[in-house]
Protein backbone atom coordinates (compact mmCIF):
# COMPACT_ATOMS: atom_id res chain seq x y z
CA UNK A 1 0.00 0.00 0.00
CA UNK A 2 1.35 3.52 -0.90
CA UNK A 3 0.57 6.54 1.69
CA UNK A 4 1.41 10.20 0.81
CA UNK A 5 0.75 13.23 3.50
CA UNK A 6 1.68 16.69 3.99
CA UNK A 7 2.81 16.19 7.67
CA UNK A 8 5.52 14.51 9.23
CA UNK A 9 5.31 10.56 8.99
CA UNK A 10 6.79 8.39 11.66
CA UNK A 11 8.43 5.07 11.76
CA UNK A 12 8.65 3.13 15.14
CA UNK A 13 11.31 0.13 15.57
CA UNK A 14 10.44 -2.40 18.08
CA UNK A 15 12.43 -5.04 19.11
CA UNK A 16 10.51 -8.17 20.35
CA UNK A 17 13.47 -10.57 21.20
CA UNK A 18 16.90 -10.84 19.30
CA UNK A 19 16.48 -10.93 15.73
CA UNK A 20 12.44 -10.25 15.51
CA UNK A 21 11.93 -6.82 14.87
CA UNK A 22 7.96 -4.89 14.40
CA UNK A 23 8.22 -1.71 11.93
CA UNK A 24 4.85 0.68 12.87
CA UNK A 25 4.40 3.14 10.11
CA UNK A 26 2.44 5.95 11.27
CA UNK A 27 1.43 8.68 7.88
CA UNK A 28 -1.07 11.15 8.30
CA UNK A 29 -2.59 9.02 10.77
CA UNK A 30 -3.08 6.11 8.59
CA UNK A 31 -0.74 3.28 10.16
CA UNK A 32 0.11 -0.39 8.79
CA UNK A 33 2.62 -3.23 10.87
CA UNK A 34 5.39 -5.02 9.17
CA UNK A 35 7.39 -7.65 10.72
CA UNK A 36 10.47 -10.04 9.72
CA UNK A 37 8.98 -13.15 9.69
CA UNK A 38 9.40 -16.95 10.52
CA UNK A 39 9.76 -19.12 7.16
CA UNK A 40 8.48 -22.18 7.68
CA UNK A 41 9.08 -25.37 5.24
CA UNK A 42 6.12 -26.77 3.96
CA UNK A 43 7.15 -28.85 0.60
CA UNK A 44 4.04 -27.36 -0.85
CA UNK A 45 6.22 -26.85 -4.25
CA UNK A 46 6.94 -30.09 -5.66
CA UNK A 47 10.24 -29.44 -5.67
CA UNK A 48 12.99 -30.01 -3.03
CA UNK A 49 14.18 -26.18 -4.07
CA UNK A 50 14.61 -23.53 -1.59
CA UNK A 51 13.61 -20.24 -3.70
CA UNK A 52 10.42 -22.16 -4.83
CA UNK A 53 7.75 -19.89 -3.01
CA UNK A 54 5.16 -22.56 -2.70
CA UNK A 55 7.32 -24.94 -0.65
CA UNK A 56 7.09 -22.60 2.48
CA UNK A 57 4.81 -21.07 4.47
CA UNK A 58 2.88 -18.15 3.12
CA UNK A 59 4.11 -19.36 -0.24
CA UNK A 60 7.06 -16.86 0.21
CA UNK A 61 10.80 -18.14 0.27
CA UNK A 62 12.72 -16.72 3.10
CA UNK A 63 14.31 -13.39 3.06
CA UNK A 64 17.14 -11.83 4.60
CA UNK A 65 15.08 -10.43 7.05
CA UNK A 66 13.74 -13.75 7.76
CA UNK A 67 14.37 -16.67 10.07
CA UNK A 68 13.87 -20.28 8.03
CA UNK A 69 12.51 -22.88 9.97
CA UNK A 70 12.25 -26.49 9.25
CA UNK A 71 10.01 -28.44 11.81
CA UNK A 72 7.31 -31.49 11.88
CA UNK A 73 5.01 -29.05 9.23
CA UNK A 74 5.82 -30.92 5.96
CA UNK A 75 4.32 -34.04 5.69
CA UNK A 76 6.30 -35.06 2.21
CA UNK A 77 8.94 -33.28 0.12
CA UNK A 78 10.57 -32.35 3.44
CA UNK A 79 13.89 -32.22 2.60
CA UNK A 80 15.46 -28.94 1.10
CA UNK A 81 18.07 -28.16 -1.38
CA UNK A 82 19.62 -24.70 -1.22
CA UNK A 83 20.16 -24.13 -5.06
CA UNK A 84 21.13 -20.38 -4.39
CA UNK A 85 22.98 -17.90 -2.73
CA UNK A 86 21.07 -17.34 0.70
CA UNK A 87 21.06 -14.77 3.08
CA UNK A 88 18.93 -15.03 6.54
CA UNK A 89 18.35 -13.36 10.02
CA UNK A 90 18.54 -17.03 10.96
CA UNK A 91 17.97 -20.38 10.57
CA UNK A 92 16.39 -22.70 13.07
CA UNK A 93 15.82 -26.98 12.65
CA UNK A 94 13.83 -27.80 15.23
CA UNK A 95 13.37 -31.28 17.11
CA UNK A 96 10.68 -32.84 14.82
CA UNK A 97 12.54 -32.04 11.92
CA UNK A 98 13.72 -35.23 10.27
CA UNK A 99 14.67 -34.32 6.63
CA UNK A 100 17.81 -33.41 5.11
CA UNK A 101 19.11 -29.67 4.26
CA UNK A 102 21.38 -29.56 1.61
CA UNK A 103 23.58 -26.73 0.14
CA UNK A 104 24.28 -27.17 -3.26
CA UNK A 105 27.74 -26.15 -4.99
CA UNK A 106 28.67 -22.73 -5.21
CA UNK A 107 26.28 -21.55 -2.73
CA UNK A 108 26.90 -19.47 0.29
CA UNK A 109 25.10 -19.40 3.24
CA UNK A 110 25.13 -16.02 5.36
CA UNK A 111 23.09 -16.35 8.90
CA UNK A 112 22.60 -13.06 10.84
CA UNK A 113 21.52 -11.93 14.29
CA UNK A 114 19.01 -14.97 15.11
CA UNK A 115 21.82 -17.09 14.16
CA UNK A 116 21.91 -20.82 13.59
CA UNK A 117 20.09 -24.01 15.79
CA UNK A 118 19.89 -27.31 14.72
CA UNK A 119 18.21 -29.95 17.23
CA UNK A 120 17.39 -32.87 14.84
CA UNK A 121 18.20 -33.35 11.03
CA UNK A 122 20.37 -33.19 8.91
CA UNK A 123 22.87 -30.54 7.05
CA UNK A 124 24.55 -31.39 4.52
CA UNK A 125 27.28 -28.21 3.61
CA UNK A 126 28.51 -27.74 0.03
CA UNK A 127 31.97 -26.68 -1.30
CA UNK A 128 30.95 -23.07 -0.59
CA UNK A 129 31.08 -20.91 2.66
CA UNK A 130 28.09 -20.62 5.78
CA UNK A 131 29.03 -17.57 7.54
CA UNK A 132 27.63 -16.70 10.65
CA UNK A 133 27.41 -13.37 12.08
CA UNK A 134 24.96 -13.57 14.97
CA UNK A 135 25.05 -14.38 18.55
CA UNK A 136 24.55 -18.10 18.93
CA UNK A 137 25.55 -21.44 16.50
CA UNK A 138 23.81 -24.18 18.61
CA UNK A 139 24.08 -27.69 17.20
CA UNK A 140 22.17 -30.15 20.15
CA UNK A 141 21.04 -32.90 17.99
CA UNK A 142 21.09 -34.21 14.35
CA UNK A 143 23.86 -34.43 12.32
CA UNK A 144 25.95 -31.05 11.07
CA UNK A 145 27.91 -31.84 7.93
CA UNK A 146 30.11 -28.56 7.73
CA UNK A 147 31.01 -26.73 4.52
CA UNK A 148 33.92 -26.76 2.76
CA UNK A 149 34.61 -23.00 4.64
CA UNK A 150 32.85 -21.94 8.12
CA UNK A 151 33.00 -18.30 8.83
CA UNK A 152 32.42 -16.99 12.24
CA UNK A 153 32.37 -13.55 12.10
CA UNK A 154 31.07 -11.04 14.56
CA UNK A 155 31.85 -7.39 14.78
CA UNK A 156 28.84 -6.33 17.31
CA UNK A 157 26.90 -6.99 20.22
CA UNK A 158 27.48 -9.48 22.98
CA UNK A 159 29.75 -11.79 20.95
CA UNK A 160 29.29 -15.32 19.45
CA UNK A 161 28.31 -18.08 21.70
CA UNK A 162 28.98 -21.68 19.79
CA UNK A 163 27.44 -24.43 21.84
CA UNK A 164 28.27 -28.36 19.48
CA UNK A 165 27.11 -30.63 22.66
CA UNK A 166 30.77 -31.95 23.16
CA UNK A 167 32.49 -31.97 19.35
CA UNK A 168 31.78 -31.10 16.00
CA UNK A 169 33.90 -31.29 12.97
CA UNK A 170 34.59 -28.16 10.81
CA UNK A 171 37.02 -28.33 7.51
CA UNK A 172 38.27 -24.75 6.87
CA UNK A 173 37.22 -22.67 10.34
CA UNK A 174 37.82 -18.89 10.30
CA UNK A 175 37.52 -16.64 13.20
CA UNK A 176 36.80 -13.05 12.11
CA UNK A 177 34.91 -9.84 13.76
CA UNK A 178 35.41 -7.65 16.32
CA UNK A 179 33.67 -9.54 18.75
CA UNK A 180 34.32 -12.30 20.97
CA UNK A 181 33.72 -15.89 20.25
CA UNK A 182 32.96 -18.12 23.55
CA UNK A 183 33.15 -22.10 23.03
CA UNK A 184 31.30 -23.39 25.28
CA UNK A 185 33.41 -24.81 27.96
CA UNK A 186 34.08 -28.44 27.81
CA UNK A 187 33.40 -28.28 24.04
CA UNK A 188 36.09 -28.95 21.06
CA UNK A 189 35.96 -27.80 17.75
CA UNK A 190 37.66 -30.75 15.19
CA UNK A 191 39.18 -28.72 12.10
CA UNK A 192 40.40 -31.24 9.40
CA UNK A 193 41.45 -28.09 7.04
CA UNK A 194 43.11 -24.74 7.86
CA UNK A 195 42.31 -22.49 11.60
CA UNK A 196 42.01 -19.22 10.44
CA UNK A 197 42.48 -16.68 13.28
CA UNK A 198 41.83 -13.21 11.65
CA UNK A 199 40.59 -11.16 14.67
CA UNK A 200 38.20 -11.01 17.45
CA UNK A 201 38.74 -13.30 20.60
CA UNK A 202 38.30 -16.95 21.18
CA UNK A 203 37.35 -17.91 24.69
CA UNK A 204 36.61 -21.02 26.70
CA UNK A 205 36.29 -24.70 24.94
CA UNK A 206 38.88 -26.12 23.04
CA UNK A 207 40.13 -25.60 18.98
CA UNK A 208 41.70 -29.50 17.63
CA UNK A 209 43.13 -28.21 14.67
CA UNK A 210 44.30 -30.94 12.55
CA UNK A 211 45.50 -29.30 9.78
CA UNK A 212 47.80 -25.65 9.37
CA UNK A 213 46.87 -22.57 11.32
CA UNK A 214 47.32 -18.91 10.65
CA UNK A 215 46.91 -16.02 12.90
CA UNK A 216 46.80 -12.37 11.48
CA UNK A 217 48.06 -9.15 13.43
CA UNK A 218 44.47 -8.33 14.08
CA UNK A 219 43.64 -11.45 15.91
CA UNK A 220 43.61 -10.95 19.79
CA UNK A 221 43.76 -14.59 21.98
CA UNK A 222 41.74 -15.69 24.33
CA UNK A 223 41.40 -18.30 26.78
CA UNK A 224 40.10 -21.48 23.78
CA UNK A 225 43.28 -24.10 23.81
CA UNK A 226 44.37 -24.58 20.93
CA UNK A 227 46.25 -28.13 20.15
CA UNK A 228 48.03 -29.71 17.26
CA UNK A 229 45.62 -32.58 16.35
CA UNK A 230 46.95 -34.53 13.74
CA UNK A 231 50.00 -36.73 15.23
CA UNK A 232 50.81 -37.95 11.55
CA UNK A 233 51.01 -34.48 9.43
CA UNK A 234 53.64 -32.08 11.00
CA UNK A 235 51.62 -28.49 11.08
CA UNK A 236 52.83 -25.81 10.81
CA UNK A 237 51.02 -22.14 12.89
CA UNK A 238 51.80 -19.21 11.13
CA UNK A 239 52.08 -16.27 13.25
CA UNK A 240 52.42 -12.70 11.90
CA UNK A 241 51.78 -10.64 14.97
CA UNK A 242 48.38 -10.10 17.42
CA UNK A 243 47.66 -12.40 20.38
CA UNK A 244 47.02 -16.59 19.92
CA UNK A 245 44.96 -18.49 21.90
CA UNK A 246 46.24 -21.18 24.64
CA UNK A 247 48.89 -23.45 22.42
CA UNK A 248 49.26 -26.77 24.31
CA UNK A 249 51.58 -29.31 23.11
CA UNK A 250 50.04 -32.42 24.42
CA UNK A 251 51.88 -35.62 22.71
CA UNK A 252 55.32 -36.55 21.61
CA UNK A 253 54.01 -36.28 17.54
CA UNK A 254 53.82 -32.08 18.38
CA UNK A 255 57.49 -31.73 18.55
CA UNK A 256 57.45 -32.30 14.58
CA UNK A 257 55.04 -29.68 14.47
CA UNK A 258 56.20 -25.69 13.84
CA UNK A 259 55.21 -22.61 15.44
CA UNK A 260 56.93 -19.74 13.13
CA UNK A 261 56.89 -15.95 14.16
CA UNK A 262 57.08 -13.93 11.10
CA UNK A 263 56.92 -10.95 13.81
CA UNK A 264 56.61 -10.23 17.47
CA UNK A 265 53.67 -11.70 18.96
CA UNK A 266 51.61 -12.85 22.30
CA UNK A 267 50.25 -16.43 22.91
CA UNK A 268 47.74 -15.96 25.62
CA UNK A 269 49.07 -18.69 27.39
CA UNK A 270 51.86 -22.11 26.73
CA UNK A 271 51.51 -25.16 28.56
CA UNK A 272 53.08 -28.68 27.31
CA UNK A 273 52.06 -32.11 29.30
CA UNK A 274 54.01 -34.56 30.85
CA UNK A 275 52.40 -36.38 27.49
CA UNK A 276 55.00 -34.46 25.17
CA UNK A 277 58.76 -35.05 24.90
CA UNK A 278 61.34 -33.23 22.51
CA UNK A 279 61.80 -29.80 21.80
CA UNK A 280 59.41 -27.15 22.01
CA UNK A 281 59.20 -26.40 17.88
CA UNK A 282 59.42 -22.75 17.88
CA UNK A 283 60.86 -21.50 14.80
CA UNK A 284 62.13 -17.42 14.90
CA UNK A 285 64.83 -17.21 12.43
CA UNK A 286 64.34 -13.05 12.97
CA UNK A 287 64.59 -13.19 16.96
CA UNK A 288 61.22 -11.28 17.40
CA UNK A 289 59.74 -11.03 20.91
CA UNK A 290 57.62 -13.88 21.96
CA UNK A 291 55.37 -12.32 25.14
CA UNK A 292 53.26 -14.62 26.86
CA UNK A 293 50.07 -13.23 28.59
CA UNK A 294 47.71 -13.96 31.04
CA UNK A 295 46.76 -17.83 30.42
CA UNK A 296 50.35 -18.37 31.82
CA UNK A 297 53.67 -20.52 30.89
CA UNK A 298 53.73 -23.85 32.04
CA UNK A 299 56.16 -26.61 31.34
CA UNK A 300 55.70 -30.30 32.47
CA UNK A 301 57.90 -31.40 29.59
CA UNK A 302 59.97 -31.29 26.68
CA UNK A 303 63.05 -28.62 26.08
CA UNK A 304 62.50 -24.75 25.40
CA UNK A 305 65.66 -23.56 23.19
CA UNK A 306 65.21 -19.97 23.78
CA UNK A 307 68.14 -18.78 21.53
CA UNK A 308 68.75 -15.40 20.55
CA UNK A 309 64.93 -13.93 20.80
CA UNK A 310 63.46 -12.68 23.88
CA UNK A 311 61.01 -14.30 26.25
CA UNK A 312 58.64 -11.91 28.34
CA UNK A 313 56.11 -13.07 30.38
CA UNK A 314 54.03 -10.54 31.13
CA UNK A 315 53.01 -8.14 34.08
CA UNK A 316 51.05 -10.64 36.92
CA UNK A 317 51.41 -13.61 34.76
CA UNK A 318 53.24 -16.92 35.66
CA UNK A 319 56.10 -19.10 34.77
CA UNK A 320 56.07 -22.65 36.12
CA UNK A 321 58.83 -25.66 35.28
CA UNK A 322 58.00 -28.59 36.77
CA UNK A 323 60.14 -30.91 34.37
CA UNK A 324 61.50 -31.14 31.33
CA UNK A 325 64.48 -28.21 30.73
CA UNK A 326 64.39 -24.99 30.20
CA UNK A 327 67.65 -23.35 28.59
CA UNK A 328 67.55 -19.56 28.22
CA UNK A 329 69.35 -17.77 25.67
CA UNK A 330 71.51 -14.84 24.59
CA UNK A 331 69.23 -12.49 25.14
CA UNK A 332 66.89 -11.62 28.21
CA UNK A 333 63.69 -13.38 29.35
CA UNK A 334 61.77 -10.88 31.60
CA UNK A 335 59.22 -12.96 33.88
CA UNK A 336 56.43 -10.50 34.96
CA UNK A 337 55.02 -12.43 38.18
CA UNK A 338 55.48 -15.84 39.92
CA UNK A 339 58.28 -17.76 39.06
CA UNK A 340 57.86 -21.66 40.35
CA UNK A 341 60.61 -24.31 39.63
CA UNK A 342 59.52 -27.35 41.21
CA UNK A 343 61.51 -29.60 38.75
CA UNK A 344 62.99 -30.34 35.95
CA UNK A 345 66.14 -28.06 34.86
CA UNK A 346 66.31 -24.10 34.48
CA UNK A 347 69.46 -22.70 32.21
CA UNK A 348 69.17 -19.42 33.01
CA UNK A 349 69.64 -16.46 29.96
CA UNK A 350 72.27 -14.24 29.73
CA UNK A 351 69.97 -11.81 31.14
CA UNK A 352 67.10 -12.50 33.33
CA UNK A 353 64.60 -9.69 34.80
CA UNK A 354 61.72 -9.95 37.80
CA UNK A 355 59.06 -7.55 36.80
CA UNK A 356 56.20 -8.13 39.11
CA UNK A 357 54.91 -6.35 42.31
CA UNK A 358 55.76 -6.90 45.61
CA UNK A 359 53.18 -9.81 46.01
CA UNK A 360 54.37 -11.99 43.61
CA UNK A 361 56.30 -15.44 44.49
CA UNK A 362 59.48 -16.18 43.74
CA UNK A 363 60.54 -20.32 44.38
CA UNK A 364 63.53 -22.10 42.64
CA UNK A 365 62.67 -25.77 44.86
CA UNK A 366 66.25 -24.56 47.07
CA UNK A 367 68.53 -22.76 44.95
CA UNK A 368 68.82 -21.58 41.20
CA UNK A 369 72.24 -20.29 39.22
CA UNK A 370 71.41 -16.92 37.66
CA UNK A 371 73.61 -14.99 35.18
CA UNK A 372 72.53 -11.26 35.33
CA UNK A 373 69.62 -10.67 37.37
CA UNK A 374 67.70 -7.47 37.43
CA UNK A 375 64.64 -6.91 39.89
Amino acid sequence: QNWSCDGIGRVSHLILKTGSHHLIFDFGGVTADAYNATRIWDGGGGDANWNTAANWSGDQAPTSTDVAQFDGTCVTNCSSTINISISLTGLTVSSTYSGTITQASGTTITIGSSGYSQASGTFVGGNGTTTVTGTSFTISGGTFNAPSTTVFNVGGGVGLTIDVNNTQTFENLTFDGTQQKIITSGDTLIVTGTTTLTDGLVNTGTIDARGNITQAATFDGGTTILDFGNDSLAQTYTISGGTGPVIRLNSAADASDSLVFNAAATLYGATTTPAFSGTIPISNPSNYTITIGAGHYSQAAGTLNQGSWELVISPNNNFTLSSGTFNGGTATTTFGCGFTISGGTYNAATSTVFNGSAACITDVNATQTFYDLHF
